[in-house]
């Protein structure tokens, strides 16, 4: 799985299907591009907002600001996020091979997984890693 945003948190969470789901909202400003090559799943997010707005309400009861993935709890490949300026969550993940995790002006939570190696990078934001085993790199 191959993830690429803009100012939007993603969340990597299991669930009991076999299939991945990308839940997320989408607007005007809001581009997304999706694929699946060669057994790898890419989902690709630019924002093209370009100005500031003093007043954001949101009565739908959704985040427009945060992609979830559920992926099948028996998953056991990669897993590659690139943000910014939004958190990334995995969590609750035992099998996954590879994590690589990158953003920018906020923080990076694992938790609950277990994976052979873990690359993290975040800038000016804490990285919080609970109940994380890995085979080969932390």
């Amino acid at each position: 799985i191959k993830l690429k945003a803009e100012n939007k948190s993603i969340h990597i969470t299991p669930t009991d299907s076999d299939e991945i789901k990308i839940n997320y909202v989408s607007n005007q400003n809001q581009t997304y591009k999706f694929s699946s090559d060669g057994g790898i799943v890419s989902m690709e997010n630019y924002d093209s907002h370009d100005g500031f707005s003093l007043f954001d309400f949101n009565f739908s009861g959704h985040n427009d600001e945060t992609i979830t993935v559920e992926v099948p709890a028996q998953y056991a490949n990669d897993i590659s996020i690139d943000t910014t300026n939004s958190e990334i969550v995995v969590s609750n993940l035992k099998k996954l091979h590879d994590v690589s995790c990158t953003t920018t002006n906020s923080a990076i939570s694992l938790s609950d997984i277990c994976v052979n190696s873990v690359n993290i990078d975040t800038k000016n934001a804490a990285i919080t890693m609970n109940n994380v085993e890995a085979q080969s790199s932390l």
